[in-house]
């Protein structure tokens, strides 16, 4: 299914954008959020972990819901920090 504006515009208009945005992913997904590592409910980190680390904890999040496939969503943070250690282009 193609969506008519694109995903990060939803971002852009806080919460009520963001609710948005969900909405129309579950319309054909099974939307799943989790906070990663050091935000959110979790435990405080000293440092930023690594991309295996976060991949890691994506499984484990993927696991306990019992999700075989995923397609990924962030924040531009995330893309930053795996452009950093891959040398990928977002």
């Amino acid at each position: 299914m193609r969506l008519r504006r694109p995903f990060r515009s939803g971002v852009r208009d806080g919460a009520a954008g963001l609710a948005r945005l969900l909405t129309r992913l579950a319309s054909f997904s099974r939307p799943i959020l989790f906070d990663k590592r050091g935000t959110g409910l979790s435990d405080r980190v000293s440092d930023m972990p690594s991309l295996e680390v976060r991949m890691d904890d994506v499984r484990a999040v993927m696991d306990a819901v019992g999700s075989q496939r995923a397609a990924l969503f962030g924040y531009l943070a995330f893309a930053e920090q795996m452009e950093r250690e891959t040398g990928a282009d977002r």
